[in-house]
Order: C-alpha cells, then sequence, then structure tokens
C-alpha cells in the first residue's frame, strides 16, 4: 500500500515537474498533463482504498442525527403573539 503511493507520487511530482502547456512538444504539452491528472485520480482512490481498509466509514449512519431534527418539530414557529400550538 505505501509502495504504491510512493509511486503515485514519484511519478506525480517528476511528470509535473516537467509538464509545459506552452511548449512545442506534444509530450510536454499533451501527454505530461494528462499524466497529471491520471496521478490525482489514483492518488484519490488510494485514499478511498486506505480509509476502506481502515474501516473508516466514508457515509454518514442516518440513525445517528438528532432527534430534534427528526422528531421533536410540530410545525409551530413560537413567533411573538402565537399560541405556542
Amino acid at each position: 500500500m505505501i509502495k504504491s503511493l510512493f509511486i503515485i507520487i514519484v511519478v506525480g511530482v517528476s511528470s509535473f515537474f516537467y509538464t509545459d502547456i506552452k511548449s512545442n512538444s506534444a509530450f510536454y504539452s499533451g501527454v505530461l498533463p494528462f499524466v497529471d491528472f491520471i496521478v490525482l485520480v489514483a492518488l484519490a482512490i488510494w485514499f478511498v482504498v486506505m480509509f476502506q481498509r481502515q474501516g473508516i466509514s466514508q457515509t454518514t449512519n442516518y440513525s445517528s442525527v438528532d432527534s430534534f431534527v427528526a422528531g421533536d418539530y410540530n410545525g409551530c414557529d413560537g413567533g411573538d403573539g402565537g399560541d405556542g400550538c
């Protein structure tokens, strides 16, 4: 897992260093920016896989929502002059 992170970082840093959008070379101005994009996607996937292996949930559990928000609202606004429902 760490080995793949090292490879992603080395490829990303080297391609980012040599990327030149204004260059006449198709490699420097076309291929390397694409490699930079692929490296960013690979890094994002690496983080997702790491969180999954660690057991860290990436979604919110609806049962943990506060009961005030979910069930105690009865439609009264409680403003001045109201009867309090």
